[in-house]
């Protein structure tokens, strides 16, 4: 009899919204996804609870160096797992930049493990590249070229007032109906491109000056070409963000750009866009020659890029050729200086670094 009067206060206890509502807001989102299933309450608050919850997650996993190569799947398996069992925000965009030494490995707990885990409407891709570039809690961190596995993950949930579109390439065609499909709707603010068809006048590039074109160059651009994009028949990958929320800036670090003193005038550039920084986040692609060899010590970019947006976090990769322009998605744009490093038809670049940032408002 115990028992049931137990039972009974604790049901009631549960059936009571507010109390409810404070006990769910503490679980992940693949339990609070479970716990909308029990009844139409419980539905209601979850749904309540996830449009509050707007963060961004990551992975970084690199290989130990005394690892052996028979641990690695498990070892990443068993942290990819943990990780996403345990994100508070359901994520509708996967983006996961791994090194070229991982893409065996990588595969298999990608096609093992991220479907068991992931959302099926979350959109994914694998990008293959030279080195990695990601958040390890509050530090960011890199891995160049190395021998060593590497994964850096970022995960971006559903927002409000937020679209965002995603596009593989299939044909030359189908990348012209995107653009359409795109200049349609409502402007788009930024707009991520990475691709393995390594060339100035390829369709992909030609469609960013149809899109700067259609809307006066208000348009926040960054990518690169990477080692391969791990996607069946895929060449090119284009993602893009639009919504009245949504404001963005991109600035390249071009290759004559050797010294630290000046690589202070394009990141000064992108913090005089004035972009609110508490919900942001950013990507870097950087020339694969553009680390170590270059500043002869390492992380000295990055490093530079946390020093003016300590609280913004930060992904990317190392790649064969980068793509970006000096613009931004608002009209009032301000420069750091009086001369501009390249017009917005330029973009794409060499033994360079583009960053773009992105603010949800």
């Amino acid at each position: 009899m115990a028992d049931i009067n137990l039972i009974q206060q604790q049901h009631f206890v549960l059936s009571v919204p507010l109390i409810a509502d404070r006990i769910l807001s503490f679980l992940p989102a693949k339990d609070l996804y479970r716990a909308a299933q029990v009844c139409q309450s419980w539905a209601e608050i979850a749904k309540k609870i996830k449009r509050k919850r707007k963060e961004s997650s990551c992975i970084f996993w690199k290989q130990d160096a005394e690892m052996p190569d028979e641990m690695i799947i498990t070892s990443l398996t068993s942290y990819v797992k943990t990780h996403l069992n345990e994100v508070s925000t359901e994520p509708a965009l996967s983006l996961n930049f791994v090194t070229t030494s991982a893409d065996s490995t990588v595969n298999c707990i990608f096609d093992g493990c991220y479907p068991t885990v992931l959302p099926i409407q979350c959109k994914t891709a694998i990008i293959s590249c030279d080195g990695v570039i990601g958040m390890q809690g509050n530090q960011c961190v890199e891995v160049e070229a190395e021998d060593l596995v590497a994964v850096s993950s970022f995960f971006l949930p559903k927002l409000p007032g937020v679209e965002m579109k995603f596009w593989v390439k299939k044909d030359d065609d189908s990348f012209k109906k995107f653009i359409s499909s795109l200049t349609k709707d409502q402007p788009i603010k930024a707009l991520v491109l990475l691709s393995t068809d390594f060339g100035i006048q390829t369709p992909a590039t030609k469609g960013i000056d149809q899109i700067m074109t259609e809307q006066n160059n208000h348009l926040a651009v960054a990518g690169a070409f990477a080692e391969d994009i791990l996607l069946p028949e895929c060449s090119t990958l284009a993602i893009t963000f639009a919504g009245e929320r949504v404001k963005a800036a991109s600035v390249v670090i071009n290759s004559y750009v050797k010294k630290i003193d000046r690589l202070h005038c394009p990141l000064k550039r992108l913090k005089n866009y004035g972009l609110p920084e508490d919900r942001s986040f950013a990507f870097m692609f950087a020339c694969v020659s553009r680390g170590v060899k270059h500043w002869k010590e390492k992380n000295v970019e990055i490093k530079e890029f946390r020093k003016m947006f300590p609280n913004t976090p930060l992904y990317g990769f190392y790649g064969q050729g980068e793509i970006g322009s000096n613009t931004s998605s608002e009209a009032n744009e301000s420069t750091c200086g009086s001369h501009q490093e390249n017009t917005c038809h330029q973009f794409c670049h060499s033994y360079s670094t583009v960053i773009l940032l992105v603010s949800i408002c």
